[in-house]
């Protein structure tokens, strides 16, 4: 089949990342989000109070579209200065006239006799919805809050909110009201959260099960006390970090021991070493040395919630006006209902996907926010969107993919299928050598880390870059 007419979710840096490959390559592009203006996760009706980027600048930047100004670039930017960069991209590469704003996507429909998908969009300004045809679907969205379910909610009379609801009104009312405030979670979400209220020495508690391992921004990139580049010396001793996407387990725990023990990797709490509580994500010293010094920190789970306590599983109980839930997001959402061939799968019987990416029963759908294939920002998407064209070369059917799915349940799979078992680490492994077996060499992966934490530039897989370059360049001899 020839696909030329590709619909992409989302309009956040992954979707215009995407979108502006996509066009360069010779694609027909339309872009679908739900807010009122590009930036995702970094616009302000979803980015939560006192939300920064984990990175430099630099490592923030769309491909061959550096941050704009004379910033020092090894400094930390707000969600703002995210969301108008974002906004500066699509208006600059002529993304904007192609997103269609204020819709959700409420259907997508996979027909294999046609080989298309039928996507149902509603219009949130009218209410109204319609149905569009495309060759292929892109969903970039990862912003679906995840809140959990307690035993006994509804007898609570407190407010239960979600991180990315806690604005800067919001967090005000918190405070003028002297509620009992619990924030649940370890994650970068609710470091972020028990800053602010720790910023206003607001008495709060902190309840985790067990707190996230994090970079030291100081040892990778920047000194912020020092206002000074770190050492070069620094990117040779955190050279094991390349191991925490080994294959083998224990390989991957003694490149954790070795980046804690040079001060790389920092756990601001308790820990027991469980690599499935690091995701990559980033404190500076300051942050660091803060939570480290809260002694609210309470470590449990929550066993019921009555009319103003939580009850723990140790048996404690905590006074809770309000509970923020820093409990991340999906890139599963609901609200999507999916079909094949007329008949809707349930997300809970989803049992595999392939590259990370895929759904068995609709191969023309194609998800991006499972898990990376480099360090987060626009560069990570400008990979991804290797993978894509490269998948887009030659789609399996609907019976491969199954195929596939029935093979991993042997034990002895012959290709890349992610079942939610595995760590992160695991995982970004798996997606990398997806990568890797398609266009990239361990010299080109060596390469970017090189050119990320000792050049202070960020630059795509080398392989992935010539990939698309011979993508463009078809492009350019079928317009001679």
């Amino acid at each position: 089949m020839t696909i030329q007419n590709i619909a992409i979710i989302g309009a956040g840096w992954s979707g215009l990342q995407i979108a502006q490959v996509m066009l360069e390559c010779g694609y027909t592009v339309t872009l679908f989000e739900s807010l009122d203006d590009v930036g995702g996760t970094w616009h302000p009706q979803l980015a939560y109070y006192g939300l920064s980027v984990h990175f430099p600048i630099y490592a923030c930047a769309f491909y061959d579209f550096p941050y704009p100004g004379h910033h020092n670039k090894l400094k930390k930017l707000q969600a703002i200065d995210i969301f108008n960069y974002c906004k500066l991209y699509a208006k600059e590469k002529l993304i904007t006239p192609l997103i269609t704003f204020n819709t959700d996507v409420t259907h997508i429909n996979y027909y294999s006799k046609n080989n298309n998908c039928v996507v149902t969009c509603l219009d949130k300004t009218t209410n109204k919805t319609y149905d569009c045809t495309f060759d292929f679907v892109i969903n970039t969205h990862f912003n679906a809050p995840r809140v959990p379910s307690f035993p006994g909610q509804e007898q609570f009379k407190g407010k239960i909110y979600h991180s990315n609801e806690i604005k800067e009104s919001t967090f005000q009312q918190i405070v003028d009201s002297q509620a009992n405030v619990v924030v649940l979670g370890g994650s970068k979400s609710a470091t972020d959260i028990a800053l602010i209220f720790s910023e206003r020495n607001y008495d709060f508690k902190w309840l985790l099960r067990e707190m996230y391992l994090f970079y030291n921004y100081n040892f990778l990139f920047y000194n912020v006390k020092k206002e000074k580049a770190v050492s070069k010396i620094n990117f040779f001793l955190s050279l094991p970090r390349l191991f925490l996407i080994s294959k083998f387990a224990f390989i991957r725990r003694l490149a954790l021991y070795w980046l804690l023990l040079i001060g790389c990797i920092k756990r601001p709490g308790r820990n027991s070493f469980d690599l499935r509580k690091f995701h990559g994500g980033v404190l500076d010293s300051y942050q660091l040395s803060k939570i480290s010094a809260m002694h609210n920190k309470v470590y449990s789970s929550v066993e019921k919630l009555q009319e103003n306590v939580i009850v723990l599983t140790n048996g404690a109980k905590l006074d809770c006006d309000v509970l923020i839930c820093a409990t991340g997001c999906d890139t599963f959402s609901e609200k999507i209902k999916l079909f094949s061939d007329g008949k809707q799968l349930a997300y809970d019987e989803i049992k595999g996907m392939y590259e990370y990416s895929v759904i068995a029963d609709i191969p023309l759908l194609y998800f991006t926010g499972l898990t990376g294939v480099s360090f987060n920002g626009p560069i990570n998407s400008y990979n991804r969107a290797a993978c894509i064209l490269k998948y887009m070369e030659k789609v399996p059917s609907k019976e491969q993919l199954n195929e596939i799915v029935e093979e991993h349940k042997t034990g002895k799979p012959k290709h890349f299928l992610f079942d939610g078992s595995q760590d992160s680490a695991a995982a970004f492994y798996s997606s990398v050598q997806t990568l890797m077996k398609n266009m990239c060499t361990p010299r080109d992966l060596f390469k970017y880390s090189y050119n990320l934490f000792f050049k202070h530039c960020s630059e795509p897989y080398g392989g992935a870059e010539r990939y698309i370059d011979s993508k463009r360049m078809l492009k350019y001899k079928k317009n001679l």
